[in-house]
């Protein structure tokens, strides 16, 4: 978006309009220096250290990077997500309102459709209502022991169903609306992510939908950074993705539709291994595929998908390679995709795991190595992280459990403030040593090695430093670290 909001601001120069940004990188000198690059000279509002979490982004619940609202000279927000020509459009319809020209001989614009502004405020409605029940169970959540209790408070979640139910009634009176169809699809994927039929079969309409409708729209970009989040295997997201690499006009989409399909077969091949190690999988993820995906995943090579993943990934940062993401902002599809490769051969099951040298959050010098011949949890965690602290009980239980046994838990934690850290560590009774990952949080030198895009990760090591389970918590964390150890036992270490 730099060159054209660089022309937007060069044309309305003498207007009366602005252009304000709020930024969510946290390193503010590299920030500076692609700024001056890229001439960008208009003002951003900084989110602060915890970048794309900090409390502007968060108070505005964004999720998706670029958010833009254009707003009339009365403080009204009159348009939401609208880039390029578009962007172009809502401001000069506006400034005619005031009676300033814009471009010339524009025609005048149609009003917005009632369909988009529908859907908007039953997305919104929802997402007001999940922000209210954490803020209202926030506290029972952390302080729950069992899985059991967290699922019985995760019980009165908002559910999804009605918002869901209204948006596919919009949709099918209004197909042809293709503003309206775009925003609904986007939630609506983000809610079918359970394993019963109704979540299956909604992935499947609303992919069918973004292939059909949407494959072409340069707008797609957002939708398809975060499909590996979305949906976990499937047939039509792959399909999705390539079909976007054959008819997008956008470079950027094509670029981000090519990374995301390298990390989405990276992903499953993941899975593949673990349906290799552990049989029992085969069940769950039948349940949550359906049945043929989950057939194709289980027949599927994992070594062979690991290849297509690195060929893939080796092509995107060829052809994209300097295509910028929209998290972070000064990242290229270069980087994205050399975290990703480095993940891929380093840091799959069945890896020897990096070793980590740093510090510990007392300045400490600490190392991963020196815990050899130990089973070894790995959390990156963060105070900052919700589910970070919903995992603080059940790792107290463990720790203390097997504080005689050849175990250890190290974290690396990427809170900006230590102080304010070790106060919660020490209210929290959390003992075992962690990595600091620096002052620039999540995005510090520990987490980006190992390519860390959501926290808590977890990885498991057996006493070889071998990585045997990735994304375990909980009782699925006890199993794992109770398995190697039964190894240990069984091999006389």
């Amino acid at each position: 978006m730099y060159a054209h909001e660089r022309s937007l601001v060069k044309r309305l120069e003498d207007k009366p309009f602005a252009l304000l940004g709020i930024n969510s990188d946290s390193d503010k000198d590299a920030l500076k220096k692609v700024m001056e690059k890229e001439h960008i000279t208009w003002r951003s509002f900084w989110n602060g250290p915890e970048g794309t979490g900090g409390p502007i982004s968060t108070k505005w619940n964004v999720h998706g990077w670029p958010t833009t609202y254009v707003v009339d000279a009365k403080g009204m927000i009159r348009f939401k997500d609208v880039r390029g020509e578009a962007m172009d459009k809502a401001v000069d319809q506006l400034l005619k309102e005031m009676g300033i020209g814009g471009k010339k001989d524009e025609a005048k614009e149609p009003e917005k459709s009632k369909v988009a502004e529908d859907v908007n405020a039953l997305i919104t409605a929802n997402q007001k209502a999940m922000r209210d029940f954490i803020k209202n169970n926030e506290e029972k959540l952390k302080n729950a022991k069992t899985d059991e209790e967290r699922l019985k408070i995760n019980g009165a979640y908002p559910k999804p169903d009605e918002t869901r139910a209204k948006l596919w009634d919009l949709l099918e009176k209004n197909p042809n609306d293709k503003e309206a169809s775009f925003t609904a699809l986007q939630w609506l994927l983000s809610t079918y992510f359970g394993s019963n039929d109704e979540s299956q079969k909604g992935r499947a309409r609303v992919l069918d939908l973004l292939i059909k409708d949407h494959a072409d729209d340069p707008k797609i970009s957002p939708i398809l950074s975060n499909l590996s989040f979305y949906v976990y295997y499937s047939l039509k997201a792959e399909q999705l993705l390539r079909a976007v690499l054959a008819k997008n006009p956008a470079k950027d989409a094509k670029g981000i539709a090519c990374l995301s399909l390298g990390k989405f077969l990276k992903k499953d091949a993941e899975g593949v291994r673990k349906l290799k190690e552990s049989p029992g999988e085969g069940k769950r993820m039948e349940q949550f595929l359906g049945k043929e995906d989950a057939m194709k995943l289980k027949d599927a090579d994992a070594d062979k998908l690991a290849k297509e993943a690195e060929t893939v990934l080796e092509e995107a940062a060829a052809k994209y390679g300097d295509v910028r993401l929209y998290l972070p902002t000064s990242s290229t599809i270069a980087d994205q995709a050399a975290s990703e490769l480095f993940e891929l051969r380093n840091l799959a099951i069945g890896k020897t795991a990096p070793d980590i040298v740093g510090d510990d959050l007392d300045g400490k010098p600490l190392k991963l190595s020196d815990y050899r011949g130990k089973v070894v949890v790995i959390d990156f965690w963060g105070n900052w992280s919700l589910p970070s602290r919903y995992m603080y009980a059940d790792e107290r239980s463990l720790v203390k459990r097997l504080e005689d046994k050849p175990f250890a838990l190290v974290g690396v934690n990427s809170d900006t403030d230590k102080d304010e850290l070790k106060k919660t560590m020490e209210k929290e009774h959390i003992t075992w040593r962690s990595f600091w990952n620096g002052p620039e949080g999540t995005k510090g030198p520990i987490s980006t090695k190992w390519n860390v895009n959501g926290w808590p990760t977890t990885y498991v090591l057996d006493a070889k430093g071998t990585i045997q389970f990735k994304g375990v918590r909980g009782e699925a964390m006890d199993r794992a670290v109770d398995r190697l150890l039964k190894e240990m036992e069984k091999d006389g270490k």
